[in-house]
């Protein structure tokens, strides 16, 4: 009985100065040949390591299941993820049975609104913001394809210091010691994973 790999999703779909919502997804996998009754328990915690809320509810599973369990926060004032100000939240999903943690993910988040429009074009957190980006592909240079992370986290603190605010991961999954370098450096990252998506530059795209 475990969180599913990659098992946690969160979101924040309505952000204001004043109060965020704060969804959390949580996919929780039950191996057992027998059926199980446990409590999932979400905590946030802001970026001064102060609990914001928490909650939890109790979910039946039957044997061999697996279940995705949505969880909604409101958060009051919340401090807002930009890239001048990269205010991260911590969120610790817990499975419990009875009183015994049977398993817990910690992920951290910035609670942030971002919005595209023909007007305004890209706004984030209501204030439109010009991308000063770089094409990144994932390899370091003569280290190789290899994520290594000092060199992950060095390759963004370079950008930063140049002056960009956003990355387009060019046409390779980012690691995920790049992403979280990015979320707390604070970088914008345009995730692509494909050179081509619809139409192909070549036969054998």
């Amino acid at each position: 009985l475990h969180i599913a790999r990659w098992g946690v999703s969160i979101t924040t779909p309505q952000v204001s100065k004043t109060k965020a919502t704060v969804k959390v997804v949580t996919s929780v996998k039950n191996s057992r040949l027998s059926g199980s009754d446990v409590r999932l328990r979400v905590k946030l915690s802001g970026p001064d390591g102060r609990e914001l809320k928490s909650t939890e509810t109790p979910v039946s599973f039957a044997a061999n299941s697996r279940a995705e369990i949505p969880l909604s926060l409101e958060v009051g004032s919340p401090a807002l993820w930009s890239p001048e100000s990269p205010q991260l939240c911590r969120a610790d999903v817990l499975v419990l049975e009875e009183d015994k943690i049977v398993d817990q993910v910690t992920t951290t988040f910035g609670i942030r609104e971002i919005r595209f429009s023909a007007e305004k074009g890209f706004t984030l957190n209501g204030e439109p913001v010009e991308l000063r980006g770089a094409c990144l592909h994932h390899d370091n240079g003569p280290l190789g394809a290899a994520a290594i992370n000092r060199a992950e986290e060095r390759k963004v603190e370079l950008m930063k210091a140049q002056g960009y605010n956003a990355i387009r991961a060019s046409h390779n999954p980012p690691s995920a010691v790049f992403l979280d370098a990015c979320d707390r450096l604070g970088m914008l990252v345009m995730n692509e994973a494909f050179d081509c998506w619809e139409k192909g530059k070549n036969p054998d795209d």
